[in-house]
């Protein structure tokens, strides 16, 4: 990503940094941000969706792994 920013919080609105990718937490109440390039839009709409909608974990048959199934 390009240089840090000082944004306010989406979640407490409080004054913080953002510098990396994934990682970085809002120093008054801990959310964490993902930070999307520009040209992400709806790659960070579909993670957003992902992290709020309804999801289902199943261990898949012997040794085929596990799936997550999500809206």
């Amino acid at each position: 990503m390009s240089e840090p920013l000082r944004i306010d919080c989406p979640a407490c609105g409080s004054r913080t940094q953002v510098g990396q990718v994934q990682g970085d937490r809002c120093d008054e109440c801990g959310f964490e941000f993902k930070w999307f390039a520009p040209d992400e839009r709806r790659t960070a709409e579909d993670y957003l969706a992902i992290l709020t909608g309804r999801k289902y974990l199943a261990e898949l048959p012997e040794t085929a792994g596990w799936l997550i199934a999500h809206e």
